[in-house]
């Protein structure tokens, strides 16, 4: 009875300290790692302003369902959940990003939580080892966006579905469905994982019994009622809704259906291959942490060992797993756009975490018994402490140098150093380089919302046209007195007025230059 007493408090010290870890890395410097405000967070947060202040987004609508954010349209749900954080600290950083923080750390306890209450603490305790230092969902709860509201749904749904077992009755049932519904509205690729996943779990529910269950007619119902919004958006907004599937879509690169077919299977093995998962992950350093794979290498015998289980015992649940994790790089896969994605097919994560769940069980069960187990235990677990901490300093000191290009690092440091130049010149001109700058300004400045849908950045000093090179502009003939803030790489050849500005890595970063010709001069 003691020895029981003792372990299972030591039980609940690991997992209070890998909370702890977990809280620790998604939070500290929040504001300022990673070292930029992309033009997706300024977009967001300013629409939540404009919400608080004005009763519309950016774009004039009063309390959108669905906002429009650049070339695509987006559930408000990440939006609706960073109003009270804005409301509490005022439009900066830190209010759009934590949200995304919080509901990370949240993941991680759900998800926990139901891999203990379906297999057992010791798996559980494992596995929120490594998905409190996973690569695969640290750099995304640090950024203002809503990524990480699909695993946090989808824990939320495992949680609540393992919680009601095992009289899973018809109210209880449907409530489940309804919440895994409600996760088509958090991160865009859910719009096709989701509906495949409740038809899996649907069918191998049905199967056990053999007979119609009286559960599904009204559990399908449920799901369908909280589609509701989405379908209604397809049907009256199709130009929209489709938008984004049209620019990104395979089909669109490969009109030959052959053709097309052969990309979306090739795009779909990469996500299984070992350069993505466990050497390279995702070249974009928005998504992934450079040269470090999306899951562990200490996780290969937890995966292998779970697999295994899984492929033998074939439960219903299992075999919903495994289909969930076959379907999760779907929407990345019929994407043309930087294949391998790791933010399209993060749906993935949680089927490989409950996968090295099953091993975890497995290894604990025969630690006792077989040396081998043992030795390839320790090894792992070893091999996962040494990663797990390499991961957690990469994300914390290396990680906000080596990505600040990726993450727009300069726009909001430039608009913030030229807005004290502005009484000196009459147009201060961003450079196209800048991406989504027009956003950052509106972030900055807090320009009301229908001033800036109706006249964009006229009524400030700044200027900005994303399609025209800001060379362009500098030759053209003027009256005014013109500041250019440019990227340190663009070609221009004219003196700087004031200091650059550097990335953290001490690389020129933003120049500030200024050249007037008179409109007289071309007469």
């Amino acid at each position: 009875m003691r020895n029981r007493s003792v372990r299972k408090s030591l039980i609940y010290l690991g997992f209070t300290i890998l909370i702890a870890w977990s809280v620790l890395l998604r939070f500290k410097n929040l504001s300022s790692n990673p070292a930029g405000l992309f033009p997706d967070e300024a977009s967001t947060g300013y629409d939540v302003w404009c919400l608080i202040h004005h009763g519309i987004d950016q774009h004039g609508q009063r309390w959108p369902f669905f906002f429009k954010s650049f070339a695509d349209d987006l559930a408000g749900t990440y939006r609706y959940i960073t109003l009270p954080f804005v409301l509490i600290w005022g439009l900066t950083p830190l209010a759009v990003r934590f949200p995304a923080a919080l509901t990370g750390v949240l993941t991680i306890l759900f998800f926990c939580r139901a891999v203990s209450m379906r297999i057992g603490t010791i798996p559980a305790l494992i596995t929120a080892f490594f998905l409190a230092t996973s690569p695969w969902h640290l750099p995304y709860c640090r950024t203002g966006q809503r990524i990480m509201l699909l695993p946090f749904a989808l824990s939320i749904w495992l949680w609540h579905r393992h919680r009601s077992e095992p009289e899973l009755r018809a109210p209880v049932y449907s409530l489940n469905f309804f919440i895994l519904g409600c996760s088509v509205y958090t991160y865009v690729a859910a719009r096709m994982v989701i509906p495949l996943l409740a038809a899996a779990v649907l069918v191998f529910d049905l199967k056990p019994s053999r007979r119609n269950n009286p559960r599904i007619p009204l559990a399908v119902l449920v799901f369908l009622i909280a589609l509701i919004p989405l379908i209604h958006h397809a049907a009256t907004m199709p130009d929209l809704f489709n938008l984004r599937f049209l620019q990104v879509s395979i089909f669109s690169r490969y009109p030959q259906f052959g053709d097309a077919v052969r990309a979306v299977l090739n795009n779909y093995i990469m996500h299984f291959s070992p350069d993505f998962l466990f050497m390279n992950g995702d070249r974009n350093l928005r998504h992934s942490q450079q040269g470090i794979g999306m899951l562990f290498w200490s996780q290969i015998p937890f995966l292998l060992a779970g697999l295994g289980r899984m492929v033998r015992r074939h439960s219903p649940w299992d075999c919903t797993l495994l289909v969930w994790l076959a379907v999760s790089p779907l929407p990345a896969a019929i994407s043309v756009e930087g294949n391998p994605h790791a933010l399209r097919s993060v749906a993935m994560l949680l089927p490989c975490m409950w996968i090295t769940a099953e091993g975890a069980d497995i290894f604990s069960r025969c630690f006792s018994r077989l040396s081998a187990v043992r030795v390839i235990t320790t090894v792992s677990l070893s091999l996962a402490l040494l990663e797990g901490c390499w991961v957690s300093y990469d994300l914390i000191n290396r990680y906000p140098v080596y990505s600040a290009r990726a993450w727009e690092y300069g726009t909001a440091q430039a608009i913030r150093k030229s807005f004290e130049l502005a009484p000196e010149y009459q147009e201060i001109w961003l450079s196209s380089g800048f991406k989504g700058a027009d956003r950052v300004v509106a972030f900055i400045l807090k320009l009301p919302p229908r001033e800036f849908k109706e006249s964009g950045l006229e009524r400030t000093p700044f200027r900005y046209r994303w399609h025209i090179p800001v060379r362009e502009i500098i030759t053209m003939p003027t009256a005014k007195t013109r500041l250019f803030v440019i990227r340190a790489e663009e070609t221009v050849n004219l003196p700087d007025v004031i200091p650059p500005l550097f990335f953290p890595d001490g690389t020129p970063a933003v120049r500030f230059v200024s050249r007037h010709i008179p409109v007289t001069a071309t007469r």
